[in-house]
Order: structure tokens, then C-alpha cells, then sequence
């Protein structure tokens, strides 16, 4: 998954096309080796998850995709499983797993709350595609306001700092 493409160019900004407003994809993001910051999402660097919160107050939850190429150090899960609907979750606590054979990998999840919904679209290859678009679940915050202090958002220093020190 990892790329590194010639010269040390560290990092550039672009923007991305406006042909869908609800794509996660609107907006300008940053791109360090080969792995996307988006600026408007919030990030809980612990566990490489990201959030964006919903016009109805909810928190659209998924895996970045730099956290993706480490859990996975270049081997194929075999499944993705998602914390089912009405499931409480805790902030760094498991949302969702991947499997690989009989191993489990846990991706935490970035906030507390219950989840309200679970993307049924939701397949292992689409997830390896593109896992900013291809969310895991929504979920009904429970502590909102404290617990975004605990994460990141995409188009702060510190957020840009995380992930070149990550990737």
C-alpha cells in the first residue's frame, strides 16, 4: 500500500474535485507519503481512527488509511467487523476488527457513544480502496464536546505533525 515516489518532497496540498458534496473526498487535504490528512476530519492518533461530525450532531467513524497500511504490514484481511447497531463504545476502545486468518486486529474507535448505524455497504476490498470513503459506523456521542479535546483535526499543526511522525 505504502508508496514513496522520487524525490524528498515531504508533502503537498491539493485540492480535490468538487463533483459530490457529500464525499468526504470536498475539501482540501494534505497528502504525506502517499497517505491522506484530511483537514476536515477530527483524528484519534492512539488508534490512526478519524470522525466527522454530522450536520444531526452524529460522528461518522473510520480508519485512515496510514493506520490501514500499518495494522495490515502489507498482508490481506479476510474479513471486516463491525460493532453492531445499539453496541456502546468507548473512546479508544474497539469499534471495529479486521481479520487476517485467525488473527484479529482491533481499530479503536476515536469517540464514545452508541452506535447508531453500521455501513451495510461495507466489504474488505472497498475498505483497502478507499477507507475514507468507506466509513465503518455512525455513532450517538456521549461525550462529544469533552472527548474531542482528546483528538486531533486535520488542518491543525499538531494533526500534520502526527501524521508525519506517523508515516
Amino acid at each position: 500500500m505504502r508508496k514513496d515516489y522520487g524525490p524528498k518532497k515531504r508533502y503537498s496540498v491539493q485540492q480535490s474535485s468538487n463533483t459530490k458534496q457529500s464525499r468526504l473526498s470536498l475539501g482540501v487535504e494534505m497528502k504525506i507519503n502517499n497517505y491522506e490528512l484530511k483537514e476536515n476530519l477530527y483524528y484519534w492518533s492512539k488508534g490512526g481512527t478519524w470522525l466527522e461530525i454530522l450536520p444531526d450532531s452524529r460522528v461518522k467513524v473510520g480508519i485512515s488509511d496510514a493506520q490501514l497500511a500499518e495494522l495490515l504490514k502489507g498482508r490481506k484481511p479476510t474479513a471486516i467487523v463491525v460493532s453492531p447497531k445499539g453496541s456502546s463504545v468507548k473512546q479508544g476502545g474497539r469499534i471495529a476488527m479486521l481479520r487476517i486468518g485467525k488473527v484479529s486486529l482491533t481499530i479503536e474507535s476515536p469517540i464514545s457513544g452508541v452506535v447508531d448505524e453500521v455501513n451495510k455497504e461495507l466489504t474488505v476490498d472497498k475498505l483497502l480502496k478507499n477507507p475514507y470513503e468507506n466509513w465503518l459506523a455512525i455513532i450517538k456521542p456521549s461525550s462529544l464536546d469533552a472527548e474531542l479535546s482528546n483528538l486531533v483535526k486535520g488542518d491543525t499543526d499538531e494533526a500534520k505533525e502526527w501524521f508525519r511522525n506517523k508515516v
